[in-house]
């Protein structure tokens, strides 16, 4: 099944600068917030941007892991061609060559999902429009079958989008609810045409007609109706320094999960962009009815050293002194004495110097002009029981494909956050 998540080197980078506008904009936000008193609010806010940092940086994380392992081919037809939509129809419009729906689709509770993206949302669009969740309806929509990760990258792209016209022609507000929506945009129980200027592209015949869209409206003036029939189109753009990637890329993104995009004109003036998936026959798993937990002792905190051990060291082992600090950072918050090396040669010496104290080596998949592998070998080799972890921004695949022939306990993608970490070090019982 093909992938939901488009392998164009020029999306990925259009999405991925997305991010860094987030985190851009996040982090500016989280200084402002602790430039003077320190408050309830303040820290509130701070605590807001930092943890939209973290969202946007493991979303950038997995673009970059897609540009990685993407092969060095052509990239597929479904994203070379936007797909065109001129009628009212959108059966009739264009749409997105055939693909069946990604694997990795599964139930969404998008209300919650906007809850949860709604910082990131609101920094991509920054000071230039007031940014707002619709409340959610009564009775609620029912769940979509999406893939989370691709989602985002649609409706970010719908959300910058409205920012950046709003920006240059006029308009103050983008709004962004969740609706039920029978396939080509009509309300459930409505069998009657399609709204009058309605886009929209062609979701997988096993789709179905019951669905729900996530839907992001603005006050702008809207797309003008001699472009609205090609607004999905590769290069296809009215903003002055727009390049028309983030909606090209829409189409083929949703048809992969299972949905479609459509665009219409709001009322009385503005912009309409949908993005529509089938609705979900079951709850996602974490909502469905779970025994009442049993009475128990606080749990400590995640993350902690499992004993007050002096001197509990960590090898940490990257070329790059940048991620190197950072991890430093962590761990030593972790209760950790981390030993860094920037070569494998000055990773030996570390090793031999203080293996009495080294709980585990975290080492970087590739350092300097090769891989970790000899010095993983020599580790093994020395101290066999001790937990060596591979660190990478490629994929967990590739990197055992890498690795293969050399023995190592655990695998731990790039970036990573103190809780996924902590996930790790627990196997080998170093933390709680």
């Amino acid at each position: 099944m093909p992938s939901a998540r488009s392998t164009d080197p020029a999306a990925l980078a259009h999405d991925l600068n997305n991010l860094l506008l987030a985190i851009v904009n996040a982090s500016e936000a989280a200084e402002a917030s602790l430039s003077g008193p320190l408050t309830e609010q303040t820290a509130a806010l701070a605590r807001s941007g930092l943890q939209t940092v973290v969202l946007a940086a493991q979303q950038a994380a997995g673009l970059a892991r897609a540009i990685m392992d993407a092969p060095a081919a052509a990239a597929p037809a479904a994203q070379k061609e936007g797909a065109a939509a001129g009628s009212a129809s959108a059966r009739e419009a264009g749409s997105v060559p055939e693909a069946s729906a990604s694997g990795s689709a599964r139930p969404v509770d998008l209300p919650a999902f906007l809850a949860t993206h709604r910082n990131l949302f609101a920094a991509l669009v920054g000071k230039r429009a007031l940014f707002e969740l619709d409340p959610v309806s009564d009775p609620p929509p029912p769940h979509g079958l999406a893939d989370p990760s691709t989602l985002s990258r649609v409706v970010g792209n719908f959300i910058k989008n409205a920012a950046e016209a709003l920006a240059e022609h006029g308009g103050t507000r983008i709004r962004v609810r969740v609706v039920a929506r029978q396939w080509g945009g009509r309300i459930p129980g409505d069998l009657g045409p399609a709204p009058e200027g309605f886009v929209g592209t062609t979701p997988p015949p096993t789709a179905g007609r019951d669905g729900v869209a996530i839907e992001v409206v603005d006050d702008g003036p809207g797309v003008p109706p001699d472009v609205a029939p090609t607004v999905f189109s590769r290069a296809r753009t009215t903003k002055a320094t727009g390049h028309g990637i983030g909606l090209s890329e829409a189409p083929a993104m949703a048809y992969a999960m299972g949905g479609c995009v459509s665009y219409r004109p709001a009322e009385p003036h503005g912009s309409v962009f949908s993005v529509w998936m089938p609705a979900a026959k079951e709850a996602p798993a974490a909502e469905k009815p779970a025994e009442p937990p049993k009475p128990a002792a606080p749990a400590p905190r995640p993350g902690a050293p499992r004993a007050a051990e002096p001197g509990a060291a960590i090898l940490l082992v990257d070329d790059d002194p940048g991620i190197l600090q950072a991890a430093a950072i962590l761990f030593r918050v972790m209760g950790f004495q981390p030993l860094t090396a920037t070569s494998l040669e000055d990773a030996v010496t570390a090793f031999n110097a203080n293996a009495a104290h080294i709980r585990a080596a975290v080492l970087d998949a590739n350092v300097g002009d090769g891989t970790s592998a000899p010095l993983l070998d020599a580790i093994k080799g020395s101290v066999p029981t001790l937990p060596c972890i591979i660190a990478s921004g490629y994929s967990e695949q590739k990197t055992a494909t890498v690795f293969a022939g050399h023995r190592y306990d655990a695998f731990l993608g790039k970036p990573y956050t103190r809780s996924e970490l902590a996930g790790i070090l627990a196997r080998f019982s170093l933390v709680r």
